[in-house]
């Protein structure tokens, strides 16, 4: 009995010592790189085709969708309209490999208003360095006439870098991110996105809407826009709505103003 103790004892000793050696080496053997053209993966190739597939159908079309598809026309192919119409057909861009101009510049400003007693302007600059970037700067500033006399104000301020994803002659959307502050009484500030599109459907006209959003000091607040305009050469008219939203209180105008290109 005393015999056939030791040697089960001796045997389960050598047991594990044995299955574990086969097995890190295995281990090892994996994470060596492969010699003559073996595949020593080739046990984790069901593994590696799901995540693969999986990869595929989530990472290349989202980046696709935000940034652009593999067999998309290169930024460098496609360049700026003088203005909007130049050629009474194409939008901000020109047809593909027709040759523009490499940078633009857009200033506008319009009027609003409830029907009540608040009112406002809004200005905005979009600098276009590269035919995919653009940058934006936009202020609303609003005033509001008091039953006790006097005026109350309040303004938003929007620092966009923007992603030009379309770049149609007809179409033109983008999406981006940056800086939004409020300030009233006091200012507050936070990281915001946005993204819009024109449309330009027949000339002088075309459709343009845009929103922007942030959370500065945790409240939501939004601005967006929609408006018609219509193209004169370098200038434009428009018409349209502004609506502003900062936690539960929403203001809606009606908006006029006019734009230029340089």
């Amino acid at each position: 009995m005393k015999t056939t103790c030791i040697l089960l004892l001796a045997f389960l000793i050598w047991l594990p010592s044995n299955v574990g050696s086969q097995t890190i080496d295995n281990i090892e053997k994996q994470l060596q790189p492969p010699r003559n053209g073996e595949n020593v993966n080739a046990s984790g190739g069901d593994e590696w085709f799901w995540i693969e597939l999986l990869f595929e159908i989530g990472y290349y079309p989202t980046v696709g969708l935000l940034f652009g598809f593999e067999n998309e026309p290169s930024p460098s192919d496609i360049e700026f309209s003088d203005f909007p119409y130049q050629d009474g057909q194409a939008g901000l861009y020109r047809p593909l490999f027709d040759l523009g101009k490499d940078i633009r510049t857009q200033a506008l400003f319009h009027f609003q208003n409830n029907e009540d007693n608040l009112y406002g302007g809004f200005f905005q600059v979009k600098f276009y360095p590269t035919r995919f970037l653009a940058l934006d700067v936009n202020r609303l500033q609003l005033f509001e006439a008091l039953e006790s006399g006097g005026s109350d104000h309040f303004s938003i301020t929007n620092f966009n870098v923007q992603y030009n994803r379309i770049r149609h002659p007809k179409f033109h959307l983008w999406w981006g991110g940056g800086l939004m502050l409020l300030d009233g009484q006091a200012l507050y500030g936070s990281p915001s996105a946005s993204m819009g599109f024109t449309w330009y459907f027949k000339k002088p006209l075309s459709l343009y809407a845009d929103t922007q959003f942030g959370w500065p000091n945790g409240v939501y607040s939004r601005q967006h826009q929609a408006r018609v305009q219509v193209h004169l050469d370098r200038f434009m008219v428009y018409c349209g709505y502004q609506g502003t939203r900062v936690g539960n209180v929403r203001i809606r105008n009606w908006a006029i103003g006019s734009g230029i290109w340089f």
